[in-house]
């Protein structure tokens, strides 16, 4: 067989296998070289390379902002190409140069007019999308550092609240104008991810009529929502406002102007969340069509707090990165009101406990376990045919759910503590669950003395719930992993389809 005569169907799969083998992140740029170079073999190789070259576009701001050179330009000039245009499904935006220093980002008026949420050349770029008719998914990096409203002496090098906000508005502008042109060749946005959405209420922008009108169009939407970090008083981080207010916005105001039509549903946060000092239990929320739910970082803190998981009837795929079961806690009392914990489910301990001697310190365990989970998603959802659990302490798998493992881990349990910095969430060991509370001695100075063991070493107490829970949490693991197997082995036995909308 000549070489121009290669079906399309085998050159297609050979520039597949050329992308997926250089498709590491790292490799994007080797990817477009040897894309490039396919183009130039004949015209068929053209046009199919082309498809792929240009599958997923960039807006990407440059390091360095001057009035006087277009920032833009090869975003611009990808969009001025017809065979781009045609070709382009995905488009990811990132809205700042990775180096926020007033040093690195160049002419400071145009620095201060950004912060101030001014930056028309950005603007106008982002509302070219409108031309781009083809595509169906969205994604948008923010900066990962950031800062509250009441932490913004420190903002030199973060990427300011404004701003962010304006670049929200611009881009579900984009969107919504895109989708009224009234062109029948233009398909939907159905899939939108945000990467480092910060944690900050925006009432009125999430209740206009253009959030809602972009909102109900969207049938996967990825959320990786980033804390602020001030890292010259860390101490105060996790009691900034934010961190108390925003997951009721995002349970009560965010997510029901999506629920409908959603099939897949990602729920990531940098930091463990769902318990304190913000409460999401996911009550009220129903997703009807919902396929597949990924959740980062999730705490589960008492007896109901899955409850919103397991009402998700239609569910198919679940998968729990770094997600923890809450065991040992100490606030205060002014916090545990303010923060109004719900502790129906926790033991109080006494005054001492774990070498807490504070007057005002509230000091509590849950006994709850993975096993008593892993039950109830056994039989609440009956249709969950893939389960994923596994932990990756330094870098969620936001952008790579579908290659989350399946893994009983020691580290599935987790403590708090109001005292510790930079962050009050104290993980266990990954290799053996070993965990670490206080002084690790349960026993108050009184009972110690009472029990002739005052002065013992503290280092032989060992707290360890992953030890404890071991029989149990394993074997409601095991049940639930063969009754997905079963469920899938059935499904493909009667021809049922695939599992649904997956991301």
């Amino acid at each position: 067989m000549e070489f121009n005569n290669i079906p399309t169907n085998i050159v297609s799969r050979i520039l597949d296998q050329l992308v997926e083998f250089c498709g590491t992140p790292d490799k994007t740029l080797e990817v477009r070289r040897s894309l490039l170079m396919a183009r130039l073999v004949c015209r068929k190789w053209n046009m199919l390379a082309a498809r792929r070259l240009y599958h997923t576009i960039k807006l990407v701001p440059r390091q360095s902002i001057s009035e006087d050179e277009d920032e833009f330009k090869s975003w611009n000039k990808i969009l001025d190409n017809a065979a781009a245009r045609s070709a382009a499904q995905r488009v990811i935006i990132r809205s700042c140069p990775d180096n926020l220093s007033r040093d690195k980002i160049g002419d400071l008026e145009v620095w201060d007019d950004w912060k101030k949420g001014k930056y028309p050349g950005f603007t106008s770029a982002i509302s070219r999308i409108v031309e781009l008719l083809k595509i169906a998914a969205l994604e948008l990096h923010f900066s990962e550092a950031c800062h509250g409203r009441d932490l913004e002496s420190w903002e030199d090098e973060g990427e300011p609240i404004e701003a962010r906000l304006n670049t929200l508005k611009a881009i579900f502008q984009a969107i919504q104008d895109r989708a009224a042109q009234g062109n029948a060749e233009c398909s939907k946005i159905r899939s939108l991810t945000i990467c480092n959405l910060q944690n900050v209420p925006h009432h009125d922008f999430v209740s206009s009529s253009l959030f809602k009108d972009v909102a109900k169009d969207i049938e996967r939407l990825h959320l990786l929502v980033v804390e602020e970090y001030n890292e010259h008083g860390p101490d105060c981080d996790v009691f900034v406002q934010e961190r108390l207010e925003y997951e009721r916005h995002l349970q009560n105001d965010i997510l029901p102007h999506f629920a409908e039509n959603l099939t897949a549903l990602s729920l990531f946060f940098r930091e463990p969340w769902g318990a304190m000092p913000g409460h999401f239990d996911g009550g009220g929320l129903v997703f009807p069509r919902l396929k597949t739910l990924n959740l980062g970082n999730f705490v589960i803190k008492d007896n109901s707090h899955f409850d919103w998981v397991l009402s998700q009837k239609s569910l198919e795929t679940l998968r729990m990165d770094s997600c923890y079961i809450l065991s040992y806690i100490r606030t205060d009392t002014e916090h545990t009101a303010k923060w109004n914990l719900k502790t129906k489910d926790w033991q109080r301990l006494p005054n001492g406990s774990y070498g807490f001697l504070a007057e005002d310190d509230d000091i509590f365990s849950y006994d709850g376990t993975w096993e008593a989970v892993f039950d109830r998603i056994h039989e609440r959802l009956p249709d969950l045919r893939d389960l994923r659990v596994d932990e990756n302490k330094y870098n969620l798998n936001f952008l790579q759910r579908s290659q989350l493992s399946t893994l009983l881990l020691p580290s599935r349990y987790i403590a708090f503590d109001i005292g510790i910095l930079p962050s009050p969430w104290i993980e266990t060991s990954i290799e053996d669950g070993e965990m670490e509370f206080g002084d690790n001695n349960p026993n108050t100075d009184d009972m110690k003395e009472d029990n002739g063991k005052a002065g013992d070493d503290d280092e032989n107490f060992i707290l360890n719930r992953a030890a404890e829970t071991r029989n149990g949490d394993t074997r409601a693991f095991n049940e639930l992993l063969e009754a997905c197997r079963a469920r899938n082995s059935a499904c493909s036995s009667s021809r049922c389809g695939n599992l649904g909308a997956k991301s």
